[in-house]
């Protein structure tokens, strides 16, 4: 899965994510393949520690730590709604979105801040973020829930979309992004301790900030 601006296969170094983790790794004694595959696939892949023995950029939840060990936080994700400019949008709680009829479009397999699902608003799955953002566009939805960062920049090579589309305050959900291993990858905590002693190495030299500017991302 690309998901610029913290991995993508056509990105400098396939984004800072996964430079992180290749030089962390690397300062203590590992060498890394990167593959690219879709969401589902991906965590498929990684949850057999077959194919490949784990995943970059994943949120925690309680779920899968029963198969992955997580490694500590690498970068954060603050997602939030888009809504069409044409759209006044104005609410206190989830509640109010459902009383008002909105339709939400997310992405399948994506963790909702805490109480979204829950409200019962309705909620129209696909595969990807730009194809919410599309429909989004297009009123077909009403709000996209996604990660301010990644859609800043996707929008960049999407004019005719972001001209209609907008932001809204505020950050709704902040959850880091970890390097997870499967739980039947040989050695899965020793890879994720060295991960985390290289992470740490990283940031202290201070050469972990100086990849996320190369980026174009802010320090935490």
């Amino acid at each position: 899965m690309n998901y610029p601006p913290f991995y993508g296969e056509k990105m400098e170094d396939k984004g800072p994510l996964i430079e992180i983790i290749v030089r962390a790794l690397e300062s203590q004694g590992y060498k890394t393949r990167i593959l690219f595959s879709p969401w589902k696939r991906a965590m498929l892949y990684a949850k057999e520690g077959k194919v490949a023995d784990g995943m970059v950029g994943v949120w925690y939840n309680d779920d899968r730590a029963e198969d992955f060990i997580y490694s500590a936080p690498i970068f954060p994700n603050r997602s939030g709604f888009y809504k069409h400019k044409e759209q006044n949008i104005v609410y206190t709680d989830y509640q109010d979105l459902v009383k008002q009829g909105y339709r939400l479009g997310s992405v399948i397999g994506y963790i909702h801040p805490k109480g979204l699902e829950e409200s019962g608003i309705q909620i129209e799955w696909v595969p990807n973020d730009i194809q919410n953002l599309k429909k989004l566009a297009l009123k077909r939805v009403d709000l996209v829930v996604v990660d301010r960062e990644y859609a800043r920049y996707v929008l960049k090579g999407l004019p005719d979309i972001a001209s209609r589309i907008e932001w809204m305050d505020p950050v709704l959900i902040e959850a880091q992004q970890h390097l997870i291993i499967s739980r039947k990858t040989k050695n899965a905590h020793v890879i994720i301790d060295a991960f985390n002693t290289g992470l740490e190495l990283l940031r202290q030299t201070g050469n972990f900030d100086e990849i996320i500017q190369k980026h174009g991302l802010k320090p935490q």
